[in-house]
């Protein structure tokens, strides 16, 4: 199977893009879990994730093989949001983590909606329509000498995503979304119930 490779230019700013990011930055998340409908697509006692920071980029420049795009929020006033988060498998398996588009969201201080458009780790970003340059299943996968593994999938027609790790392997990820300049009150929000503030 032909691995994919995707390049992220979020880190690369220049005059044009730029940082949007005064305001943003993050709180300390619930401590407790509340089982909803739609919340059990992780072994959650499996996985720790500590949120190390926010960003917001006027647009996001994807390469996939010899593809290139450039995308921009598809609604007018809006711009990328790219929530980093620390993560490691803490169980002694390696583990997986599946999960449609739907329970993982944003929402602001009147309760409106965002949904999660993209993932990304290093120089890999995976994104969901309508800002997508495949509609194949697009993967990424790091392989350490010590044996260890983390993948990264999605898979548009199902409009699934999906990460494994191997036991004890720290990787930095990147949830995308797409907010308005000016909103306020941000939570991301997790099918399991587990809740992000951001400031």
């Amino acid at each position: 199977m032909k691995k994919n490779r995707f390049m992220i230019l979020l880190l690369i700013l220049s005059a044009l893009t730029g940082w949007a990011c005064a305001g943003v930055g993050l709180s300390t998340p619930a401590p407790t879990l509340v089982p909803v409908e739609g919340g059990a697509f992780a072994d959650w006692t499996a996985w720790n994730m500590q949120w190390v920071g926010a960003a917001q980029f006027i647009d996001v420049t994807v390469v996939n093989g010899e593809d290139q795009a450039t995308y921009v929020p598809v609604e007018h006033g809006y711009l990328f949001l790219a929530m980093k988060a620390q993560i490691v498998n803490v169980s002694n398996d390696t583990q997986q983590m599946r999960f449609p588009q739907g329970p993982v969201y944003l929402t602001d201080s009147t309760g409106k909606k965002y949904e999660l458009v993209g993932i990304a780790y290093e120089d890999a970003i995976m994104m969901a329509p309508p800002y997508l340059i495949t509609t194949d299943t697009i993967f990424s996968t790091t392989k350490l000498n010590t044996g260890g593994h983390y993948t990264m999938a999605y898979q548009p027609k199902e409009a699934l995503w999906f990460i494994e790790a191997t036991p004890g392997l720290p990787f930095s990820m990147d949830f995308l979304f797409t907010i308005p300049e000016n909103v306020s009150g941000l939570v991301l929000r997790f099918g399991n119930g587990y809740q992000v503030n951001i400031q």
